[in-house]
């Protein structure tokens, strides 16, 4: 009796391993599937920090030393050195806060009375809004993370994500541009 038993609960711990270890494959080939299409909008990415970097240094002849461009010129060196290292949680973490300027630097573009009369700032931060990565890469991306995120939620894999230390996604948004009011 005793030997059945033990038989029984060494062949539920297999069990139970098994099913754990095939819910970490599943979940790191869903990870790696985000990285793959964060990594497919890198160039579109660089051009617009690139742009950002333009903009930054307008604002910064512009309006002065503020502490949003100083911010800013920290960030993209972070996100230019991540991407020399190859580093994608790097560059993600760098990309998020540089969208976050993004639209520090537009808020104080608008209410600066000396960056809302320049047309120069006006103009390259349109320029940091149009280089936007393209919709379909985007929401290629952005499936992806939710796809991965519920899946690592799920009862099913929630014992192989706490088991293989998987966690929450970082998710890139972006900073889109205030939309056209409506004033007639």
């Amino acid at each position: 009796m005793r030997l059945r038993l033990i038989i029984l609960l060494g062949l539920a711990s297999l069990c139970i391993l098994a099913f754990v270890i095939s819910g970490c494959s599943q979940l790191s080939s869903a990870e790696s599937t985000v990285e793959k299409k964060f990594s497919a909008m890198e160039p579109e990415l660089t051009i617009r920090y690139n742009k950002l970097s333009e903009a930054t240094s307008l604002m910064e002849k512009a309006g002065g030393k503020r502490d949003v461009v100083t911010d800013a010129k920290q960030s993209l060196k972070a996100y230019s050195t991540a991407k020399k290292k190859k580093d994608v949680t790097g560059e993600l973490s760098a990309a998020r806060k540089l969208e976050t300027i993004l639209g520090r630097l537009r808020a104080n573009a608008i209410t600066s009375p000396k960056l809302s009369s320049s047309a120069e700032v006006s103009r390259s931060l349109d320029t940091v809004d149009s280089a936007l990565p393209a919709s379909l890469v985007r929401k290629a991306y952005t499936d992806s993370v939710k796809s991965y995120e519920s899946k690592r939620t799920s009862l099913r894999y929630f014992l192989s994500s706490l088991v293989g230390g998987y966690s929450s996604p970082e998710q890139l948004e972006f900073s889109l541009p205030p939309a056209p009011s409506d004033a007639k």
